[in-house]
């Protein structure tokens, strides 16, 4: 969980939803191995309010960490740098799919 959530509250919420920065070192902008972490926390915590809610990583996902944060317990990725700036562009959704 994030400092800037106040979990008490959000565990009250009816949840369908629930969209999460991939974690990224402002230096270097490189992937944090925390967020694995905190999609699990997210993960356990849909699982006891509403097992069909969907968690959603947006930034620094790419082909390396994208079976980590599925496995996790990710349900959509957003990974626009990963596609954008890959020499094959097709071929690289092809691997964050699998």
């Amino acid at each position: 969980m994030s400092y800037y959530t106040n979990q008490s509250r959000f565990e009250d919420s009816i949840l369908d939803n629930i969209f999460t920065m991939g974690e990224l070192k402002y230096e270097t902008n490189k992937f944090i191995e925390n967020t694995y972490n905190k999609v699990r926390q997210l993960r356990e915590l849909c699982n006891r309010k509403n097992p069909q809610c969907l968690i959603e990583v947006d930034g620094g996902v790419n082909t390396g960490n994208a079976p980590k944060l599925f496995e996790a317990g990710a349900d959509v990725l957003v990974a626009g740098n990963a596609v954008f700036k890959s020499e094959n562009p097709m071929q690289t959704i092809i691997d964050l799919k699998r």
